[in-house]
């Protein structure tokens, strides 16, 4: 059935189901392929003719339909189009779905009930059936004309009749909006949005702007989409360019920066060109990690020793028995929210591991590449318990580089006091502070959801460490940002129709060293508290303030330079056209330190 039939209630059921589309695609998308494939004139007569067919349908029953003057309906009309370009009447229901299955299916349906409403009533919004039915053509909203029988008894020749109605549906189809259009082109225009997420947080943000929401496949100036939606918008298949009004939140290639191995080869990359070229940053010292002698770098060590598995699987066993008794923690490279992480403490848990990889029980994990890293066994605690750092950080610009911190991060603290025994090795409320697994625990509190803010934490670490120590602690943090992201400018696909928000996780040892765990390229939306509800409005508030030019609407040609109100919450971390004219790295660094400590207060 799911090659036969296409009722979206059997093929959701498929495993090639599309959540995001639902397998679905506008009529205007199909006018504009076959155009493209058969010609406007085969396309304009084969509408034409679905319109002849509906009409008919419908004149066909009229003679036993109970006419009642307080009746209305909306039908839905299934039709099929054969490899001739002829259309067939499937079936007609009465009672069409009004379930939607995608942010665009509920747009639609919305909008349909709401011109239904429109045509149906008189003008005042009153039922009324002395009322003649007639509504004004602003009322039709996204309906047309098909039939009047009254207008049309004056027309004798029912071939001619056919042909006006075939004229009058291809140039409604034809009126659709063009995929590249000019926003200046019409100062009446309102902003419109799209978005993958059905978000209060983010739709609350947009309509206070006064702007209109519409479907991905209608023109809009700013999409908030998912990953998946923007490298669909990207790939060169898709034929999709954007004009100079439209902004999208990703950056085609994000996942340079948010895949956890390929971040991890773009700082081994960024080290290597560095210490190439004799540039200082690249110095390195003799390391005792664990009583085992290394070499280390003294300015770019961010990132715990990792490596990418099967690949890497010789060069990590060899690093392992260099100190047996340290733990590593793995990571599939695609996924978020702690899902499919483990520890190990021994070479045989990982060797286990391989073995089910190669079972066909277990296909998902032969087909999944891995992280293994040296796991920060010595984390600060507080209260006993493990945490670590949520950091949102916008960047508008890969080259030059424009990147802008957010001051209101927070911690996420696990439920369980932290405890290094192997029997807690698998316990994940003990090791990940992930809100996903955390909230699933017994310890959970939901009124602080397990969370911090970054300015009580530094407020607590002034008070056991004092001023200085925080101070360049967070310096520490603003540093290991600025530079995770100078790693992988050189191969980020630089759109400037883009910006990203990225979300940083980084956690701190017991020596007040920070570590760069992951960065997330779409940190969750969802509010587990009140605080965290308006800390996340606050977020995408600004963001759209610090992207967006002065007057509110999406422009390329804008030099991305915002006004200080416009940054709201935001700080500039780095801005390379000014940073250029400073050229001793290591005492921008120290800059970079003492402003970030400053602006955290």
């Amino acid at each position: 059935m799911y090659v036969h039939l296409t009722n979206v209630s059997v093929q959701k059921h498929g495993t090639e189901y599309n959540s995001l589309h639902g397998g679905k695609w506008s009529v205007q998308n199909l006018a504009l392929y076959l155009e493209g494939t058969h010609g406007k004139e085969v396309t304009d007569r084969l509408f034409g003719s679905i319109s002849w067919l509906i009409v008919h349908s419908l004149k066909a029953v009229a003679p036993v339909m109970a006419n009642d003057r307080h009746c209305f309906e909306c039908y839905g009309y299934d039709i099929i189009i054969d490899n001739n370009l002829k259309p067939w009447l499937v079936e007609v229901n009465a009672s069409p779905s009004l379930t939607s299955t995608t942010v665009t299916d509920r747009i639609l349906k919305y909008k349909l009930i709401d011109n239904i409403l429109s045509v149906v009533l008189p003008p005042d919004g009153v039922p009324d059936v002395r009322w003649n039915k007639i509504p004004s053509q602003d009322a039709l909203g996204n309906f047309e004309l098909l039939l009047d029988e009254e207008i049309a008894a004056q027309e004798d020749n029912s071939n001619t009749h056919h042909s006006k109605n075939a004229r009058s549906l291809a140039e409604d189809y034809d009126s659709r909006p063009n995929k590249v259009n000019n926003f200046a082109d019409n100062e009446n225009c309102s902003v419109t949005y799209c978005t993958d997420f059905d978000k209060s947080i983010l739709m609350n943000n947009f309509e206070k702007r006064g702007w209109i929401q519409v479907a991905s496949e209608e023109y809009w100036n700013f999409y908030w989409a998912c990953v998946q939606s923007c490298r669909n918008i990207f790939s060169v298949d898709s034929g999709y360019r954007m004009g100079d009004n439209q902004m999208i939140n990703h950056f085609p290639n994000h996942y340079e920066l948010s895949r956890k191995d390929l971040l991890v080869k773009n700082i081994k990359r960024y080290r290597k060109d560095l210490e190439r070229d004799g540039n200082g940053l690249a110095e390195k010292a003799e390391s005792n990690w664990s009583n085992s002698a290394s070499t280390r770098y003294l300015h770019l060590d961010f990132v715990p020793i990792t490596f990418v598995l099967p690949a890497d699987y010789n060069m990590f066993v060899e690093e392992y028995r260099k100190n047996p008794q340290s733990t590593w923690i793995m990571k599939p490279c695609g996924k978020s929210q702690g899902a499919g992480i483990f520890l190990i403490n021994k070479l045989s848990k990982l060797k286990r591991w391989s073995r089910e990889a190669k079972n066909a029980f277990h296909p998902q994990i032969a087909k999944e590449s891995y992280v293994i890293s040296r796991y920060i066994d010595n984390p600060l605690l507080i209260g006993g318990k493990k945490f670590d750092l949520r950091l949102y950080v916008l960047v508008t610009s890969f080259r030059p580089l424009k990147a802008y911190l957010f001051k209101q991060g927070f911690c996420r603290f696990c439920t369980v006091k932290y405890d290094t025994s192997v029997t807690e090795l698998d316990n994940m409320y003990v090791h990940l502070t992930n809100v996903s697994v955390q909230k699933h625990g017994t310890e959970y509190n939901s009124l602080h959801g397990g969370k911090w803010s970054v300015q009580n934490l530094a407020l607590y670490l002034e008070g056991t460490h004092g001023k200085e120590v925080t101070d360049r602690l967070f310096g520490s943090i603003s540093w290991l940002i600025v530079h995770s992201l100078k790693a992988v400018a050189p191969v980020m696909a630089n759109d400037r129709h883009c910006f990203e928000c990225y979300g940083y996780d980084i956690i701190i040892d017991n020596n007040l060293k920070p570590w760069l765990v992951e960065v997330n390229a779409s940190p969750s939306l969802t509010s587990t508290t009140v605080t965290d509800r308006i800390l996340k409005y606050k977020l995408i508030d600004n963001i759209l303030s610090v992207v967006l030019p002065p007057d509110g609407v999406p422009d390329v040609r804008w030099n991305k330079i915002p006004s200080q109100d416009a940054l709201g919450n935001f700080e500039l971390l780095l801005d390379e056209e000014i940073a250029a004219q400073e050229e001793n790295q290591h005492s921008s660094h120290i800059r970079i330190c003492k402003s970030l400590a400053n602006r955290w207060k």
